[in-house]
């Protein structure tokens, strides 16, 4: 998992300096890679009419990145820039099997046991636009 994590960044950086080759048609007709930014970052925000969409993009000043894991409903999060400089593979590989770890040792809860101990936050997003975008702002709040 830590190398597709890392095969992942390598592609991004070629997104984000303009080195990737354009995608051709047939081999001939470039395609437009304007929406490539758009794969990574980007999240679909529900709203109680319509959906927006959100492309987070890192700042030069800035230089700490993540990556969300999601193992059962457990949620974590992993660094993979800090302080501009990329995480090594063998780190994201200890941290990777130690979120894995924490998300198995966790008890039981009215929802399930070990990774299914959360709450399943991706299932919010089966339910109607409005109920879901209600939730979303509920759950943000709370965790702010």
């Amino acid at each position: 998992m830590s190398a597709l994590i890392s095969a992942a960044m390598d592609f991004k950086h070629r997104v984000d300096t303009n080195s990737l080759q354009p995608l051709r048609i047939r081999g001939v007709l470039p395609v437009c890679m304007a929406g490539m930014r758009r794969i990574f970052g980007t999240t679909r925000v529900p709203g109680p009419e319509a959906d927006t969409l959100q492309t987070h993009s890192i700042p030069a000043h800035q230089a700490d990145a993540h990556v969300l894991l999601n193992i059962g409903a457990s949620l974590f999060c992993l660094p993979v820039l800090v302080q501009g400089l990329r995480v090594p593979t063998e780190t994201l590989e200890r941290a990777l099997r130690a979120a894995m770890a924490e998300a198995d040792a966790q008890g039981s809860s009215c929802w399930g046991a070990g990774r299914d101990a959360q709450p399943c936050v991706s299932l919010l997003t089966a339910v109607d636009r409005g109920t879901w975008a209600a939730c979303r702002g509920d759950i943000g709040a709370a965790v702010a």
